[in-house]
């Protein structure tokens, strides 16, 4: 990114209150990928206390609406932002269709120890924010760190992938009012491909195999449909890339969320459709009941995975939102460490 675009993007994005600091960055991450990304700090010698933005799923690049609102609710209120182009998309090298949620969390534990070698950013106050899949990959890599300040997911599920697609179908198929039985056919089929990925990835003869032409077939019976869960057809055979996959979709948050000693604010909207909020609470609160973990849960009324206003506009939170998780974060610093946030 040319500094005269990311200085546009910048005035776009509602920064002309408080003056910034702008820095390029470019660093390694596990010796092989080489990332790219900004360091917004707020006017002043610092040092900062810091988050690292974490992305969603699919191709990611720092100039993302989201990342331009949630910069400017951190800046105002005295943090640092780090946030790059995820491994694979912009200017960051790598594969991210091999990559998995490991890969990512070292990718964000790279970002942290970078800030902890720059001068004007306190090393003991630094936090990681990740946004809907970034809220696995998030813990992921507090857990490995075992010293950032807090975490905080943003639309971030306590399911596991393979549970939360599952919700996100059923709540697809159920809105367009189909019967149950095609439900089930649906919910089924959805399973039968994640096994297949899982197995295949690790067996090559499988591709080609008459269990591929049968998911294929049984996949275009549901194209009609037009469903954002469920793809058209089987992707094309990679050992690599189904391999990866069957990770990141079998992985289980909980392990990690049991064993995580930071500060943790999930953040959630009622009417999720692609998070479950009822079972993501209910396993949050078992953790802080029977695990003692400092957990603090938000559930916004009237909103969904965005986590926009109701009416939806575009770029604007439910209200209260980007102040709440900022003030929390600085409450959270308060407590754990000396000195100013």
């Amino acid at each position: 990114m040319e500094l005269a675009q990311l200085l546009s993007w910048f005035d776009d994005s509602g920064f002309q209150a408080d003056p910034l600091q702008l820095v390029l960055l470019r660093w390694v991450s596990n010796g092989l990928v080489r990332l790219s990304g900004v360091l917004v700090e707020p006017q002043g010698k610092g040092p900062f206390p810091a988050v690292v933005f974490v992305h969603g799923s699919g191709p990611s690049t720092v100039d993302r609406p989201a990342w331009k609102s949630h910069a400017n609710a951190f800046t105002r209120k005295g943090f640092a932002v780090l946030v790059y182009d995820k491994r694979g998309s912009g200017h960051s090298s790598g594969n991210l269709e091999t990559a998995d949620y490991a890969d990512f969390a070292r990718d964000v534990i790279s970002g942290v120890k970078y800030l902890r070698s720059r001068s004007d950013i306190r090393p003991n106050a630094i936090g990681i924010l990740g946004r809907s899949e970034g809220g696995w990959v998030g813990p992921l890599a507090a857990s490995e760190l075992g010293d950032v300040a807090f975490v905080i997911m943003s639309s971030g599920s306590a399911d596991s992938p393979y549970d939360q697609t599952l919700y996100a179908l059923s709540t697809e198929l159920r809105e367009k009012r189909l019967p149950d039985s095609l439900i089930a056919r649906a919910i089924g089929l959805r399973k039968r491909v994640w096994d297949y990925y899982r197995r295949t990835g690790g067996n090559p003869r499988l591709a080609t195999s008459s269990e591929r032409d049968s998911l294929n077939d049984a996949l275009a019976g549901f194209v009609r449909y037009n469903l954002n869960e469920m793809p058209r057809q089987l992707a094309p055979f990679d050992s690599a890339v189904y391999s990866a996959s069957a990770r990141m979709r079998f992985f289980d948050p909980l392990p990690v969320l049991q064993l995580l000693n930071t500060p943790l604010l999930v953040v959630l909207g009622e009417k999720d459709k692609s998070v479950d909020p009822r079972s993501t609470v209910a396993k949050l609160e078992v953790l802080r009941r029977d695990y003692h973990k400092n957990i603090t849960i938000m559930v916004y009324p009237g909103t969904d995975h965005t986590l926009l206003s109701s009416p939806a506009i575009f770029g604007r939170y439910v209200r209260g939102y980007l102040d709440y998780i900022a003030d929390w974060a600085v409450l959270t610093i308060r407590s754990t460490s000396s000195g100013p946030p």
